[in-house]
């Protein structure tokens, strides 16, 4: 069998075997406690996956718990197979704080037939961003999100180790490390393919749907085969956009998937259309600029996009920094009306009017000024970004969305 690999040229000389091997894909029937790779690993559960079946197992030899893959069915396209092979050499060349980690990769003789199987690095607690997508997110909180996502996504592109686009970014390839650090783990490069191609063998068929309707640019639904960079920054921008708005672009799509011939009808209405709802300033926790970078990243266009992932990391750089170093802080109110916050302490609450403000009869919260930052402490029980709290104080971020009986109000230091 393959032996573990601890150089480039030992990891380079595996995955050659491995895509030059005729070996069968089996079944992903694994039970927990079954040994796999001669001892290497025992499997302890398995955690999910879509065209690939994902398992907790624990590497015996390093005593570490380590994410495993296959591949899920047992008769398999050759087009399957080949993405699979495509995903692990892809990996194998990628090296990125931002991109999961490949271990180790291999062939399993697994209840009479072959298993072809990679390892990746396991992060304990991480969860992936579609277990938090429909929950408020301050704005500041979620354009670090994308601003992480991205710097992975420049590095694939640009790396001359790998220079491939991701094809699927998406909530689900999205892993959530450190949840109030917004660190992010890029997954699932099984349809990536190299923006300089190598490959003799044709892996797209072009009326073939590749990728996620629900995130994916209109000519990757198009015509796959032509689709470029761009597309992944469309994509970016459409979970971007699902995170300040709380649905996805295309809201005909929802609730899309595919089980006959009306829903492929649907799904090309949605792309010829494209009516992305941009109106922005009837979201008191949105701002103008905001509203810029995600109308660039979604373009129907290509050319009327950010041309390179770089451009769009560096606008959302300038939105953060222009946030952080603001100095001004302010109160949202609906109908559009705003509150200069001057005073170090500032009660917030019920004025006598029947509305949220600062001159309340019944006071709620009391608005604390650090230097450039805010606090909250509770007199009340309220709503922060759709949470409730009864008590204590929480530092406040740029877009937060605070809940009064059932009035929203929204902190902001940016216009």
């Amino acid at each position: 069998m393959i032996e573990e690999k601890n150089s480039n040229a030992n990891l380079k000389a595996l995955v050659k075997e491995i895509l030059e091997s005729p070996r069968s894909l089996g079944d992903n029937i694994i039970d927990d406690g079954t040994v796999w790779e001669n001892g290497k690993y025992i499997i302890k559960q398995q955690l999910g996956g879509k065209m690939g079946s994902v398992f907790l197992a624990q590497d015996s030899s390093l005593g570490r718990d380590v994410a495993l893959k296959i591949i899920k069915a047992s008769k398999l396209k050759e087009e399957e197979i080949e993405r699979f092979k495509r995903e692990i050499s892809i990996l194998s060349q990628l090296e990125h704080p931002g991109i999961i980690r490949l271990l180790y990769s291999g062939v399993h003789y697994h209840k009479g037939r072959d298993v072809l199987f990679y390892t990746m690095e396991f992060i304990p607690g991480a969860r992936p961003l579609s277990d938090f997508i429909r929950l408020f997110h301050s704005v500041s909180w979620s354009v670090l999100l994308i601003l992480n996502v991205a710097k992975a996504v420049e590095y694939a592109h640009t790396s001359d180790k790998g220079r491939v686009i991701h094809r699927d970014i998406k909530p689900d390839n999205i892993l959530l490390a450190d949840i109030p650090k917004a660190t992010t783990k890029l997954l699932d490069f099984g349809l990536a393919r190299r923006i300089v191609r190598t490959e003799t063998f044709t892996i797209t068929q072009s009326r073939q749907i590749l990728g996620t309707p629900q995130y994916m640019a209109p000519e990757q639904y198009q015509n796959p085969r032509i689709s470029d960079h761009r597309a992944d920054i469309y994509s970016l921008g459409a979970v971007l956009y699902h995170l300040l708005m709380g649905h996805i672009p295309l809201q005909s799509l929802e609730n899309w998937k595919f089980s006959n011939i009306s829903d492929l009808e649907l799904l090309k209405c949605a792309f010829d259309e494209m009516k992305i709802d941009f109106d922005f300033e009837k979201q008191i926790h949105l701002d103008r600029k905001i509203k810029t970078i995600c109308q660039k990243a979604l373009a129907y266009h290509p050319d009327e996009r950010y041309q390179n992932v770089t451009d769009l990391i560096v606008d959302l750089e300038e939105y953060l920094d222009e946030v952080s170093k603001g100095c001004d802080h302010f109160l949202c109110l609906p109908p559009g009306d705003f509150i200069v916050l001057k005073d170090q302490k500032t009660n917030l609450g019920i004025t006598l009017q029947g509305k949220p403000g600062i001159d309340p009869v019944c006071v709620y919260a009391t608005i604390v000024k650090f230097a450039n930052q805010c606090e909250l402490f509770l007199e009340r029980p309220l709503k922060i970004n759709g949470i409730e709290h009864t008590k204590g104080h929480f530092r406040l971020s740029h877009g937060d969305r605070i809940e009064l009986d059932a009035v929203l109000i929204s902190y902001k230091k940016y216009f």
